[in-house]
């Protein structure tokens, strides 16, 4: 990250780098920082549903389940290689199923009218979260 911000801190005034879990039960953004971060719930969004590409599939790359995840139904309770399904339009793997993913905000749900990436905690939340399971505080 040499050059970068960090944009992970265990306290809010940005003074320590976050570096594990051990550190702190909370974790704060700087929003203005330019290091390497999670991505918000609609940016990730955005890139499941294609980006620019986008078509208008159930799942990401796809209307078939099966074609794009594994699932509870085929994957025999245990995660799997990336990339032994089908990719999304972006040319992305497993943006549906196989594992959880991690953004760093929380569903929202967002007006019907276009939008520039939104952010949840524009409109609700300060920028704390408990990273580890991901929880607005």
């Amino acid at each position: 990250m040499k050059g970068l911000t960090p944009c992970y801190y265990s306290d809010s005034s940005y003074t320590t780098v976050y570096r594990d879990y051990s550190n702190s039960g909370y974790v704060y953004w700087n929003k203005n920082a330019n290091g390497y971060r999670l991505p918000t719930e609609s940016e990730w969004e955005y890139a499941a549903k294609g980006g620019v590409n986008q078509k208008s599939y159930t799942y990401a790359g796809s209307n078939t389940i099966g074609d794009v995840a594994w699932y509870s139904s085929n994957s025999g309770s245990e995660t799997h290689p990336v990339g032994t399904k089908a990719a999304n339009t972006l040319g992305i793997y497993d943006m549906c199923g196989n594992v959880r993913e991690w953004c760093g905000t929380s569903y929202y749900d967002y007006s019907r009218d276009a939008q520039t990436n939104p952010n949840y905690w524009t409109y609700k939340y300060t920028s704390s979260v408990d990273i580890q399971s991901g929880t607005r505080i």
